[in-house]
């Protein structure tokens, strides 16, 4: 794993370090747009990277378990929630192969 962080908020990622350089390109490509992902002292500390876990309700292992998922504001965002991350946010990420999670059911 390598830990990657943007370069204007400084949220931080735990990835694999093959993506390392990647997610580091988006998160600012992110930030530079004009999104934080860290939105300060009162933010919570809901961007999540590696974690070796099984996909929910399953007993396969996520892709976060190899450290090729990040969760961006996950509780503002909630798996089966209508909220969605800006749409440019979801393109740029999915330009460049990730799925978007607010995409899938469960």
């Amino acid at each position: 794993m390598r830990r990657v962080a943007a370069y204007r908020s400084g949220a931080d990622f735990d990835v694999h370090h093959e993506i390392a350089p990647l997610v580091k390109h988006l998160i600012d490509e992110v930030e530079r747009r004009g999104y934080l992902i860290d939105h300060g002292v009162a933010d919570v500390d809901d961007d999540w990277s590696y974690s070796n876990r099984p996909i929910r309700e399953r007993s396969v292992p996520s892709n976060h378990s190899w450290g090729l998922a990040i969760d961006i504001d996950a509780q503002e965002y909630p798996l089966g929630s209508y909220r969605r991350l800006p749409q440019w946010v979801v393109d740029l990420f999915t330009a460049y192969r990730f799925d978007y999670g607010g995409d899938w059911s469960g």
